[in-house]
């Protein structure tokens, strides 16, 4: 019997490529690295209420075609996906204090030239 539950943290995923914004459960790296469909990945922008977004590390030299987003803060096209997930003063993750409504409101979809 497993004693230790798991928790998971509630985040966003950004989908440039879909052009949606869901809801998704993550419990550890592991999960980040599905979500974003990357082995290595960083974070580019924290809101001042802790929650971080984080991105593929290696999209722009993947040589995959990639869609791009940008996010309210960051100065630069973001390429593939990005997962915005809340954060403990401490560093752990955990739910995103942002609502999904405005979450939306910091991503612009870019159009493919």
């Amino acid at each position: 019997m497993n004693t230790s539950e798991e928790k998971s943290s509630i985040g966003y995923l950004i989908d440039p490529e879909s052009r949606l914004i869901t809801v998704v459960s993550v419990s550890d790296f592991k999960d980040i690295q599905k979500h974003l469909e990357c082995d290595i990945f960083t974070t580019v922008r924290a809101l001042e209420n802790g929650d971080t977004l984080y991105v593929d590390d290696m999209s722009l030299i993947s040589g995959k075609p990639q869609e791009f987003f940008m996010f309210e803060g960051y100065p630069s096209p973001i390429a593939g996906r990005g997962l915005l997930l809340g954060a403990t003063p401490d560093g752990a993750d955990a739910d995103c204090e942002t609502n999904v409504v405005d979450a939306a409101m910091l991503v612009e979809w870019l159009e493919r030239v």
